[in-house]
């Protein structure tokens, strides 16, 4: 039996943000996110990267930040990922400091019950969906709606 070695030392290099809006061909189950999220955590410690990620109904919004190199694998991984119908960029950007730093993926499902009685919550994710396409534009709504669920942990 061998013994797995140190994981590799982190790249370097300029801090590189991503967000994104992701679709799933068919929404994850509660054990494809367990799974997805322990994945996530685990490569992205290697790698340098840390985000948040929400997810409902099959829709993912998620923003990434660490070196520019693995950032830009990871988000290539992710949209040639079978399980993703469509990967949008909403926004991408560097910059100096990190505002997810504490996380490797911080992750909230908001199909939970209760999520929406929470004060200051944002019904950003629960307007009605007909395509990716009908997704608003303006970065500044995801960066609000994630700011909202940061400020909750």
């Amino acid at each position: 039996m061998t013994v797995p070695g140190p994981l590799p030392i982190p790249p370097t290099g300029p801090l590189h943000r991503v967000l994104y809006v992701a679709t799933a061909r068919v929404p994850f189950s509660r054990e494809d996110l367990a799974t997805l999220l322990e994945r996530s955590r685990m490569n992205n410690e290697r790698d340098d990267i840390t985000g948040m990620m929400l997810y409902r109904d099959g829709l993912f919004i998620q923003a990434l930040e660490g070196p520019a190199v693995p950032v830009r694998n990871l988000l290539g991984r992710i949209k040639n990922d079978s399980r993703i119908s469509s990967c949008d960029v909403i926004d991408e950007s560097d910059g100096d400091e990190r505002i997810f730093s504490e996380w490797r993926m911080a992750f909230r499902n908001l199909d939970d019950a209760g999520i929406a009685s929470h004060p200051g919550f944002s019904d950003f994710m629960n307007a009605p969906r007909t395509s990716p396409k009908s997704l608003p534009r303006d970065p500044a709504n995801y960066w609000s709606t994630l700011d909202f669920y940061r400020q909750q942990f």
